[in-house]
Protein backbone atom coordinates (compact mmCIF):
# COMPACT_ATOMS: atom_id res chain seq x y z
CA UNK A 1 0.00 0.00 0.00
CA UNK A 2 2.98 2.43 1.06
CA UNK A 3 4.36 1.57 -2.20
CA UNK A 4 1.65 2.31 -4.29
CA UNK A 5 1.02 5.61 -2.37
CA UNK A 6 4.65 6.61 -3.33
CA UNK A 7 4.40 5.65 -6.75
CA UNK A 8 1.14 7.94 -6.81
CA UNK A 9 2.54 10.19 -5.06
CA UNK A 10 5.38 10.62 -7.55
CA UNK A 11 2.84 10.41 -10.65
CA UNK A 12 0.97 13.48 -9.39
CA UNK A 13 4.13 15.51 -8.63
CA UNK A 14 5.47 14.78 -12.36
CA UNK A 15 1.99 15.96 -13.30
CA UNK A 16 1.51 18.98 -11.82
CA UNK A 17 5.19 20.20 -12.66
CA UNK A 18 4.87 19.12 -16.19
CA UNK A 19 1.39 20.69 -16.46
CA UNK A 20 2.60 24.01 -14.96
CA UNK A 21 5.61 24.62 -16.92
CA UNK A 22 3.37 24.20 -19.96
CA UNK A 23 0.78 26.22 -19.04
CA UNK A 24 2.89 29.02 -18.23
CA UNK A 25 5.10 28.24 -21.15
CA UNK A 26 1.78 29.58 -23.30
CA UNK A 27 0.58 31.69 -20.87
CA UNK A 28 4.01 33.67 -21.94
CA UNK A 29 4.36 32.89 -25.44
CA UNK A 30 0.83 34.09 -25.96
CA UNK A 31 2.12 37.13 -24.98
CA UNK A 32 4.78 37.84 -27.64
CA UNK A 33 2.92 35.84 -30.40
CA UNK A 34 -0.65 37.94 -29.79
CA UNK A 35 1.79 41.03 -29.42
CA UNK A 36 4.13 40.67 -32.19
CA UNK A 37 3.16 38.12 -34.43
CA UNK A 38 -0.58 39.09 -34.29
CA UNK A 39 0.26 42.53 -33.80
CA UNK A 40 -2.35 43.51 -31.15
CA UNK A 41 -1.73 46.74 -28.92
CA UNK A 42 -0.64 46.76 -25.55
CA UNK A 43 -4.39 46.76 -24.15
CA UNK A 44 -5.84 43.83 -26.55
CA UNK A 45 -2.93 41.93 -25.19
CA UNK A 46 -4.02 42.37 -21.40
CA UNK A 47 -7.35 41.30 -22.45
CA UNK A 48 -6.38 37.95 -24.75
CA UNK A 49 -4.21 37.19 -21.82
CA UNK A 50 -7.03 37.14 -19.26
CA UNK A 51 -9.54 35.18 -21.40
CA UNK A 52 -8.38 31.81 -20.54
CA UNK A 53 -8.78 33.12 -16.84
CA UNK A 54 -12.07 34.14 -17.51
CA UNK A 55 -13.30 30.96 -18.91
CA UNK A 56 -11.24 29.03 -16.14
CA UNK A 57 -13.34 30.71 -13.73
CA UNK A 58 -16.64 30.20 -15.23
CA UNK A 59 -16.04 26.40 -15.77
CA UNK A 60 -14.70 25.76 -11.81
CA UNK A 61 -17.78 26.64 -10.75
CA UNK A 62 -19.92 25.94 -13.73
CA UNK A 63 -18.88 22.12 -14.04
CA UNK A 64 -18.89 21.21 -10.80
CA UNK A 65 -21.30 18.76 -11.17
CA UNK A 66 -19.29 17.15 -13.94
CA UNK A 67 -16.05 17.01 -11.91
CA UNK A 68 -17.58 14.93 -8.95
CA UNK A 69 -18.87 12.02 -11.78
CA UNK A 70 -15.88 12.04 -13.48
CA UNK A 71 -12.65 9.84 -12.08
CA UNK A 72 -9.68 12.14 -11.79
CA UNK A 73 -7.99 9.46 -13.76
CA UNK A 74 -9.96 10.04 -16.77
CA UNK A 75 -10.23 13.88 -16.10
CA UNK A 76 -6.48 14.67 -16.41
CA UNK A 77 -6.35 12.06 -19.44
CA UNK A 78 -9.35 14.51 -20.91
CA UNK A 79 -7.85 17.53 -20.32
CA UNK A 80 -4.53 17.13 -21.28
CA UNK A 81 -5.30 15.90 -24.37
CA UNK A 82 -7.70 19.61 -25.28
CA UNK A 83 -4.35 21.21 -23.93
CA UNK A 84 -1.85 19.75 -25.92
CA UNK A 85 -4.11 20.12 -29.64
CA UNK A 86 -4.97 24.03 -28.64
CA UNK A 87 -1.61 25.69 -29.13
CA UNK A 88 -0.87 23.84 -32.20
CA UNK A 89 -4.13 25.11 -34.00
CA UNK A 90 -3.20 28.93 -32.43
CA UNK A 91 0.00 28.60 -34.30
CA UNK A 92 -1.27 26.64 -37.50
CA UNK A 93 -4.44 29.68 -38.07
CA UNK A 94 -2.67 32.62 -36.90
CA UNK A 95 -5.94 34.53 -36.52
CA UNK A 96 -6.92 36.77 -33.53
CA UNK A 97 -10.25 36.01 -33.26
CA UNK A 98 -10.04 32.73 -33.71
CA UNK A 99 -7.11 32.84 -31.26
CA UNK A 100 -9.04 34.12 -28.75
CA UNK A 101 -11.60 31.34 -28.54
CA UNK A 102 -9.30 28.29 -28.69
CA UNK A 103 -7.83 30.68 -25.25
CA UNK A 104 -11.01 30.45 -23.73
CA UNK A 105 -11.08 26.98 -24.35
CA UNK A 106 -7.86 26.37 -23.14
CA UNK A 107 -9.12 27.66 -20.08
CA UNK A 108 -11.62 25.35 -20.17
CA UNK A 109 -9.53 22.66 -20.28
CA UNK A 110 -7.94 23.62 -17.60
CA UNK A 111 -10.60 23.19 -15.05
CA UNK A 112 -10.88 19.99 -15.55
CA UNK A 113 -7.23 19.24 -14.85
CA UNK A 114 -6.29 21.24 -11.42
CA UNK A 115 -9.21 20.50 -9.64
CA UNK A 116 -9.06 17.02 -9.77
CA UNK A 117 -4.92 16.64 -9.25
CA UNK A 118 -5.43 18.72 -6.63
CA UNK A 119 -8.32 17.15 -4.71
CA UNK A 120 -6.93 13.84 -5.72
CA UNK A 121 -3.07 14.46 -3.88
CA UNK A 122 -4.56 15.92 -0.83
CA UNK A 123 -7.72 12.65 -0.03
CA UNK A 124 -7.09 11.97 3.85
CA UNK A 125 -4.22 14.24 4.74
CA UNK A 126 -4.79 16.51 7.54
CA UNK A 127 -3.07 19.03 9.90
CA UNK A 128 1.37 18.57 9.52
CA UNK A 129 0.73 15.55 6.65
CA UNK A 130 -1.53 17.81 4.65
CA UNK A 131 0.92 21.05 4.97
CA UNK A 132 3.85 18.47 4.17
CA UNK A 133 2.04 17.28 0.95
CA UNK A 134 0.47 20.54 -0.29
CA UNK A 135 4.23 21.70 0.25
CA UNK A 136 5.48 19.04 -2.11
CA UNK A 137 2.75 19.98 -4.34
CA UNK A 138 3.63 23.68 -4.46
CA UNK A 139 7.46 23.23 -4.87
CA UNK A 140 6.67 20.84 -8.01
CA UNK A 141 4.11 23.23 -9.83
CA UNK A 142 6.39 26.32 -8.75
CA UNK A 143 9.64 24.58 -10.45
CA UNK A 144 7.74 24.21 -13.33
CA UNK A 145 6.72 28.07 -13.50
CA UNK A 146 10.48 28.54 -12.90
CA UNK A 147 11.07 26.76 -16.18
CA UNK A 148 7.85 27.62 -18.35
CA UNK A 149 8.28 31.61 -18.94
CA UNK A 150 12.24 30.92 -18.93
CA UNK A 151 12.10 28.41 -21.80
CA UNK A 152 9.41 30.53 -23.39
CA UNK A 153 11.64 33.56 -23.28
CA UNK A 154 14.38 32.00 -24.46
CA UNK A 155 12.25 30.03 -27.31
CA UNK A 156 10.51 33.62 -28.31
CA UNK A 157 13.67 35.07 -28.98
CA UNK A 158 13.86 32.44 -31.98
CA UNK A 159 10.12 32.67 -32.77
CA UNK A 160 7.02 32.34 -30.23
CA UNK A 161 5.57 29.54 -32.16
CA UNK A 162 8.34 27.46 -31.36
CA UNK A 163 7.11 28.01 -27.08
CA UNK A 164 3.73 27.07 -28.49
CA UNK A 165 4.58 24.17 -29.82
CA UNK A 166 6.97 23.24 -26.98
CA UNK A 167 3.70 23.78 -25.03
CA UNK A 168 1.40 21.80 -26.49
CA UNK A 169 4.46 18.84 -26.54
CA UNK A 170 4.58 19.07 -22.98
CA UNK A 171 1.06 18.83 -21.96
CA UNK A 172 0.72 15.22 -24.46
CA UNK A 173 3.66 13.80 -21.97
CA UNK A 174 1.26 14.29 -19.56
CA UNK A 175 -1.16 12.48 -21.65
CA UNK A 176 1.08 9.37 -22.46
CA UNK A 177 2.36 9.39 -18.63
CA UNK A 178 -0.93 9.51 -16.87
CA UNK A 179 -2.11 6.37 -19.54
CA UNK A 180 0.56 4.49 -19.12
CA UNK A 181 0.78 4.53 -15.49
CA UNK A 182 -2.87 3.88 -15.66
CA UNK A 183 -2.01 0.34 -17.34
CA UNK A 184 0.80 -0.48 -15.80
CA UNK A 185 -1.28 0.25 -11.83
CA UNK A 186 -5.00 -1.30 -11.70
CA UNK A 187 -4.78 1.01 -8.50
CA UNK A 188 -4.80 4.40 -10.14
CA UNK A 189 -7.74 2.94 -12.31
CA UNK A 190 -9.67 2.23 -9.02
CA UNK A 191 -9.82 5.82 -7.65
CA UNK A 192 -12.97 7.04 -7.56
CA UNK A 193 -15.09 9.61 -8.38
CA UNK A 194 -16.01 12.63 -5.64
CA UNK A 195 -19.69 11.72 -6.27
CA UNK A 196 -18.79 7.72 -5.96
CA UNK A 197 -16.77 8.36 -2.22
CA UNK A 198 -20.22 10.84 -1.26
CA UNK A 199 -22.22 7.70 -1.29
CA UNK A 200 -20.35 5.56 0.55
CA UNK A 201 -21.43 7.63 3.69
CA UNK A 202 -21.79 10.63 5.68
CA UNK A 203 -18.97 12.70 6.86
CA UNK A 204 -18.09 15.58 8.68
CA UNK A 205 -16.90 19.01 7.41
CA UNK A 206 -14.36 20.34 9.38
CA UNK A 207 -13.61 23.38 8.14
CA UNK A 208 -11.83 26.56 9.09
CA UNK A 209 -13.04 29.76 8.84
CA UNK A 210 -9.97 31.33 8.17
CA UNK A 211 -10.21 30.19 5.24
CA UNK A 212 -11.92 33.26 3.93
CA UNK A 213 -8.95 35.96 5.05
CA UNK A 214 -6.85 33.32 2.71
CA UNK A 215 -9.24 33.90 0.03
CA UNK A 216 -9.02 37.53 0.08
CA UNK A 217 -5.10 37.45 0.32
CA UNK A 218 -5.00 34.79 -2.55
CA UNK A 219 -6.84 37.42 -4.84
CA UNK A 220 -4.78 39.97 -4.05
CA UNK A 221 -1.28 38.29 -4.97
CA UNK A 222 -2.70 36.60 -8.05
CA UNK A 223 -3.93 40.30 -9.18
CA UNK A 224 0.08 41.57 -8.62
CA UNK A 225 0.67 37.54 -10.39
CA UNK A 226 -1.29 38.69 -13.67
CA UNK A 227 0.19 42.08 -13.94
CA UNK A 228 4.37 40.65 -13.19
CA UNK A 229 3.29 37.87 -15.96
CA UNK A 230 1.74 38.89 -18.60
CA UNK A 231 1.59 43.25 -18.47
CA UNK A 232 5.53 43.18 -16.73
CA UNK A 233 6.92 41.41 -20.34
CA UNK A 234 5.80 44.59 -22.66
CA UNK A 235 6.99 46.99 -19.64
CA UNK A 236 10.18 45.52 -19.63
CA UNK A 237 10.91 44.95 -23.48
CA UNK A 238 9.15 48.20 -24.56
CA UNK A 239 10.53 50.81 -21.77
CA UNK A 240 13.62 48.94 -19.81
CA UNK A 241 14.98 47.83 -22.94
CA UNK A 242 15.11 43.74 -21.62
CA UNK A 243 15.17 41.02 -24.37
CA UNK A 244 12.82 38.48 -24.21
CA UNK A 245 15.97 35.95 -22.73
CA UNK A 246 16.34 38.31 -19.91
CA UNK A 247 12.23 38.74 -19.34
CA UNK A 248 12.16 35.02 -18.73
CA UNK A 249 15.13 35.25 -16.69
CA UNK A 250 13.54 37.67 -14.16
CA UNK A 251 10.76 35.78 -14.27
CA UNK A 252 12.68 32.86 -13.33
CA UNK A 253 13.98 34.73 -10.29
CA UNK A 254 10.68 35.32 -8.93
CA UNK A 255 9.54 31.70 -9.70
CA UNK A 256 12.92 30.14 -7.81
CA UNK A 257 12.28 32.57 -4.72
CA UNK A 258 8.89 31.30 -4.72
CA UNK A 259 9.78 27.64 -4.90
CA UNK A 260 12.53 28.10 -1.92
CA UNK A 261 9.74 29.51 0.36
CA UNK A 262 7.36 26.66 -0.66
CA UNK A 263 10.01 24.32 -0.04
CA UNK A 264 10.53 26.26 3.85
CA UNK A 265 6.77 26.33 4.07
CA UNK A 266 5.90 22.99 3.44
CA UNK A 267 8.24 21.59 6.68
CA UNK A 268 6.77 24.38 8.92
CA UNK A 269 3.34 24.44 10.49
CA UNK A 270 4.37 27.79 12.76
CA UNK A 271 1.67 29.37 10.41
CA UNK A 272 -1.42 27.03 10.23
CA UNK A 273 -4.57 28.42 11.42
CA UNK A 274 -2.70 31.94 12.88
CA UNK A 275 -4.90 34.98 11.12
CA UNK A 276 -1.43 37.22 12.07
CA UNK A 277 0.58 35.55 9.93
CA UNK A 278 -1.96 36.27 7.08
CA UNK A 279 -1.86 39.92 8.14
CA UNK A 280 1.59 40.14 8.26
CA UNK A 281 1.94 38.79 4.36
CA UNK A 282 -0.52 40.73 3.21
CA UNK A 283 1.12 44.38 4.31
CA UNK A 284 4.07 43.03 2.99
CA UNK A 285 2.90 42.29 -0.53
CA UNK A 286 1.32 46.01 0.04
CA UNK A 287 4.72 47.43 0.60
CA UNK A 288 6.47 45.31 -2.52
CA UNK A 289 3.77 46.78 -4.50
CA UNK A 290 4.57 50.05 -3.99
CA UNK A 291 8.27 49.46 -4.48
CA UNK A 292 7.46 48.15 -8.07
CA UNK A 293 5.94 51.29 -8.66
CA UNK A 294 9.66 52.77 -8.91
CA UNK A 295 11.11 50.05 -10.67
CA UNK A 296 14.00 51.48 -13.02
CA UNK A 297 16.10 49.11 -14.71
CA UNK A 298 17.53 45.09 -13.44
CA UNK A 299 19.29 45.62 -10.17
CA UNK A 300 15.65 46.85 -8.78
CA UNK A 301 13.58 44.82 -10.62
CA UNK A 302 15.90 41.79 -9.26
CA UNK A 303 15.08 42.83 -6.04
CA UNK A 304 11.23 42.95 -6.81
CA UNK A 305 10.94 39.79 -8.15
CA UNK A 306 12.20 37.84 -5.06
CA UNK A 307 10.23 40.24 -2.67
CA UNK A 308 7.17 39.67 -4.34
CA UNK A 309 8.11 35.60 -4.83
CA UNK A 310 8.89 35.16 -1.00
CA UNK A 311 4.69 37.15 -0.70
CA UNK A 312 3.22 35.20 -2.85
CA UNK A 313 4.47 32.03 -1.80
CA UNK A 314 3.29 32.72 1.99
CA UNK A 315 -0.06 33.99 0.26
CA UNK A 316 -0.57 30.51 -1.52
CA UNK A 317 0.53 28.41 1.11
CA UNK A 318 -1.94 29.97 3.28
CA UNK A 319 -5.05 29.29 1.25
CA UNK A 320 -4.22 26.20 -0.41
CA UNK A 321 -3.87 24.81 3.11
CA UNK A 322 -6.72 26.78 4.68
CA UNK A 323 -8.90 26.16 1.79
CA UNK A 324 -9.28 22.83 2.14
CA UNK A 325 -8.32 21.35 5.59
CA UNK A 326 -10.72 19.84 7.57
CA UNK A 327 -13.28 19.85 4.49
CA UNK A 328 -14.87 16.46 2.67
CA UNK A 329 -15.32 17.98 -0.81
CA UNK A 330 -11.93 19.03 -1.71
CA UNK A 331 -11.80 19.02 -5.40
CA UNK A 332 -14.77 21.70 -5.04
CA UNK A 333 -12.67 23.58 -2.17
CA UNK A 334 -9.81 23.22 -4.63
CA UNK A 335 -12.25 24.82 -7.14
CA UNK A 336 -12.97 27.80 -5.33
CA UNK A 337 -9.29 28.64 -4.64
CA UNK A 338 -8.81 28.67 -8.49
CA UNK A 339 -11.94 30.72 -9.04
CA UNK A 340 -10.42 33.53 -6.41
CA UNK A 341 -6.80 33.42 -8.07
CA UNK A 342 -8.11 33.52 -11.52
CA UNK A 343 -10.49 36.24 -10.64
CA UNK A 344 -7.67 38.07 -9.36
CA UNK A 345 -5.20 37.01 -12.45
CA UNK A 346 -7.89 38.17 -14.62
CA UNK A 347 -8.12 42.13 -12.78
CA UNK A 348 -4.56 42.12 -12.86
CA UNK A 349 -4.43 41.38 -16.71
CA UNK A 350 -6.90 43.29 -18.31
CA UNK A 351 -7.16 46.46 -15.46
CA UNK A 352 -2.89 46.50 -15.45
CA UNK A 353 -2.92 46.17 -19.18
CA UNK A 354 -5.18 49.18 -19.65
CA UNK A 355 -3.31 51.28 -17.15
CA UNK A 356 -0.23 50.65 -18.99
CA UNK A 357 -1.53 51.16 -22.43
CA UNK A 358 -2.95 54.60 -21.26
CA UNK A 359 -0.75 55.95 -18.85
CA UNK A 360 2.63 54.06 -16.89
CA UNK A 361 3.47 51.26 -15.55
CA UNK A 362 3.94 52.62 -12.44
CA UNK A 363 0.49 53.46 -12.43
CA UNK A 364 -0.50 49.70 -12.53
CA UNK A 365 1.96 49.03 -9.88
CA UNK A 366 0.58 51.47 -7.55
CA UNK A 367 -2.83 50.30 -8.50
CA UNK A 368 -1.51 46.67 -7.07
CA UNK A 369 -0.96 48.63 -3.87
CA UNK A 370 -4.16 49.99 -3.87
CA UNK A 371 -6.30 46.41 -4.39
CA UNK A 372 -3.42 45.00 -1.44
CA UNK A 373 -4.53 48.03 0.70
CA UNK A 374 -8.08 47.05 0.32
CA UNK A 375 -7.51 43.45 1.05
CA UNK A 376 -5.64 43.92 4.27
CA UNK A 377 -8.82 45.94 5.27
CA UNK A 378 -10.76 43.42 4.55
CA UNK A 379 -8.63 40.84 6.15
CA UNK A 380 -9.05 42.57 9.32
CA UNK A 381 -12.46 42.77 9.01
CA UNK A 382 -13.64 39.23 8.34
CA UNK A 383 -10.68 38.72 11.27
CA UNK A 384 -13.14 40.89 13.71
CA UNK A 385 -16.09 39.02 12.52
CA UNK A 386 -14.82 35.49 13.03
CA UNK A 387 -12.82 36.10 16.50
CA UNK A 388 -16.35 37.00 17.32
Amino acid sequence: MQRTDRTLLTLLLSISFIGQASISMLNLALVFFVRYTLQASPSLVGIFASTASVTYCISLLGLKRFRSQIKPLHAVIGSTTVLAVIPVIIVLTRQLPLAFMLYGLYGVGMSVFWPPVMGWLSRGREQHDLGRRMGQFNVSWSIGMILGPYAAGLLSELAPRFALLSAAGLALVITLLTAYSALVLPDIRKVPSRSTLNAQGPQTDESTPLRYLCWIGLFTGYFIFGITMNIFPMFAQERLGFPEGTIGFMLLIRGSATTASFFLLGRSAWWHHRSSAMIGVQTAALLVCLFGSLLQGRLDTVLFMVLFGICFAHIYSFAIFHGVSGSIDREHRMALHEAVLTAGVFGGSSLGGMLFDLLAFRYTMLLAAAVAAVGLLGQLVVRRAVSR
